[in-house]
């Protein structure tokens, strides 16, 4: 084994351990946003509010190019309870497609260390990484438009609606990804054959 496998054995060990501590952290994550979620849509809407003699005021940025900016004194009381329901969704949601990718890289980690990077399982494992960021392209954008039009909602902001696109980056990694899986599964095949002649 020259110099460069035993960096990159490391390396794969390193990012295997990282992995299965964002698994369970985001696993964990998932669970409680979702009974945050689950939580919030059982207090009635009335006690969700900031009051209306509230001091001060408050901002919230979306999706790092829109700020909303309001004084709860001007707007009177303001209902939130659509808001953080869409919120704990995406959260939970975006919570779950992580766990799902942590958890399949981390098996095609731990076959890297065992020196097997092109074993069956991780054509599969890929496939998976894959599916799973191209679902989420779909699913993430109309989570955000739901926390989108919650925000609008509840500041009551006339004359603005939100669209729907499908998230470009995650569906081409997705892609990516699931060409990297084919790879992935020739190289199994190669590996099959030049096993079975030695």
């Amino acid at each position: 084994m020259n110099n460069r496998q035993v960096k990159m054995k490391t390396l794969a060990k390193v990012l295997k351990v990282i992995c299965n501590v964002g698994f369970w952290i985001t696993a964990v994550g998932f669970v409680l946003f979702l009974l945050a979620g689950i939580f919030i849509s059982l207090i009635p809407a009335e006690t969700l509010v900031i009051p209306a003699d509230m001091s001060g005021s408050l901002s919230a940025t979306f999706g790092g190019s829109m700020v909303f900016k309001f004084d709860p004194q001007t707007l009177g009381e303001i209902k939130i309870k659509s808001f953080l329901q869409a919120f704990f969704i995406w959260v939970s949601i975006s919570a779950l497609i992580t766990s799902i990718i942590l958890f399949k890289l981390q098996h095609i980690l731990k076959s890297v260390v065992a020196d097997h990077p092109f074993e069956k399982g991780n054509s599969r494992n890929l496939t998976a990484i894959a599916i799973t960021l191209m679902a989420g392209s779909l699913i993430v954008p109309i989570l955000e438009g739901r926390i989108f039009s919650a925000i609008v909602d509840a500041l009551k902001i006339s004359n603005i609606n939100s669209s729907y696109s499908v998230d470009g980056t995650l569906l081409f990694t997705g892609i990516i990804i699931l060409i990297l899986a084919g790879v992935f599964q020739y190289g199994n095949y190669l590996q099959e054959e030049v096993d079975s002649t030695l």
